[in-house]
């Protein structure tokens, strides 16, 4: 299949969900199809984007970190390493 082609598919949706997207296409006039599209659009970009969440360290001092990573750079050395997973 070509980037671009349709393809025809079968999806099994809430009946609570089901409901609201069709006050939503009444509303807007729109199609089932073209309300499940943009949602679908909508999550992907959301997962393409890179996270903004960081940790920061909100105390000082030794706190749990054990000896070695105390040596390493203490707290910011440790969640600087998780905010560049």
């Amino acid at each position: 299949m070509q980037y671009g082609e349709s393809m025809k598919t079968t999806l099994e949706v809430s009946d609570d969900l089901m409901a609201r997207a069709r006050i939503i296409q009444h509303r807007d006039a729109m199609s089932f199809k073209a309300l499940v599209e943009e949602g679908l659009r909508l999550a992907i970009q959301k997962r393409s984007e890179p996270s903004t969440f960081r940790f920061e360290p909100v105390f000082g001092g030794r706190g749990w970190l054990t000896d070695a990573a105390e040596n390493a750079g203490g707290l910011r050395a440790v969640l600087g390493e998780i905010n560049q997973r």
